[in-house]
Formats: C-alpha cells, sequence, structure tokens
C-alpha cells in the first residue's frame, strides 16, 4: 500500500477530510503481519570470536508487497560478553552496536541481554528468514539463555519479525 498522497499538506481547525482522502488514510503504516519465535532452550557456539547462527532463534516472513518494511526486533540473554545481528534481507548493511556483559568481576554465574532494532527494507515478496547470530567479544565460546556456569537454560530469547505497510 501506497502513502497517501491525497492528503492536505497542513490542517486547519474546522477542516474535513473527504472520503477519498480518509480511504487513503486505511491501509497506510499498518502492521500486516506478525511472526515471532522463542527459543527456551540453551545453545552454545564455539566459533571462537566469530558471528554463529543460533540454532532455532530464526523467523520467515514473506511480504505481501515490495515496498513493505520488516521491523525487527531481537533480546537475546547470554551468559558471556557477547553481541548479536540478525542476518536475512538487507541487513547485511547494519551491524548493530549492543553488546550484553552478563560476567561481574569475575563471576560467571550471571546472564545479561542484548537487544536490538532494525527497520529492513527488503524490496521482495518472496519468503525472507532473519536469523539471529551471535558472538564472545572476548574471543570464547558464546553461552546463549544460559550462563557460563549453568548447562542448563535460565533464560529465553526471542526474535519478532512485523510487516509494515508502506
Amino acid at each position: 500500500m501506497a502513502t497517501p498522497t491525497s492528503l492536505p499538506a497542513t490542517f486547519v481547525a474546522g477542516n474535513v477530510l473527504e472520503a477519498s482522502q480518509l480511504n487513503g488514510l486505511r491501509g497506510a503504516f499498518r502492521v500486516l503481519q506478525v511472526v515471532s519465535t522463542t527459543l527456551t532452550t540453551s545453545f552454545t557456539s564455539g566459533a571462537a570470536g566469530a558471528y554463529a547462527n543460533v540454532t532455532g532463534l530464526s523467523a520467515t516472513i514473506t511480504p505481501s508487497a515490495t515496498s513493505s518494511k520488516i521491523l525487527i526486533m531481537a533480546t537475546v540473554n547470554g551468559g558471556t560478553y557477547m553481541a548479536i545481528k540478525v542476518t536475512g534481507g538487507n541487513t547485511a548493511s547494519y551491524v548493530p552496536n549492543n553488546y550484553a556483559s552478563a560476567d561481574s568481576a569475575g563471576n560467571n554465574d550471571y546472564v545479561a541481554s542484548a537487544t536490538m532494532l532494525y527497520l529492513d527494507s527488503p524490496a521482495t515478496t518472496s519468503a525472507t528468514t532473519y536469523q539471529v547470530q551471535s558472538r564472545d567479544l572476548a574471543g570464547g565460546t558464546s553461552y546463549i539463555n544460559r550462563s557460563q556456569n549453568s548447562a542448563t537454560a535460565v533464560a529465553s530469547s526471542t526474535i519478532t519479525v512485523m510487516e509494515i505497510s508502506a
């Protein structure tokens, strides 16, 4: 859906929108669909310092128009000094400056969150998968949904993608 162009540039008190102008507003900037995935199990990546896919933390969406935007929201909990990013669509040009530091004075029992918010313009109507990746900034192992000392999940992580009409 296109941005309404039949609207007045400014509004004056007492003016009433015509039916055609109201109809133009009906489809603009709406949330058309939402896809969300929650990872409740633990994940460990042994790729020292390199970004690795977080298995089970991805979302696939099929935009209804090439002009649609995709709002990506991800929250990842981990037990290391980690960074996250999302691949898919046109996200290659965006590497967020976010990280979570769960190591507090050498205590490896902590879990912290890293979050990301990005508005993508995939310009396609094909199914697009957005995949969360993480890496340990100290070059070690990345622990997701668990502390470094815990072998079981003590948190959950999510990715949510929304198609927004343009």
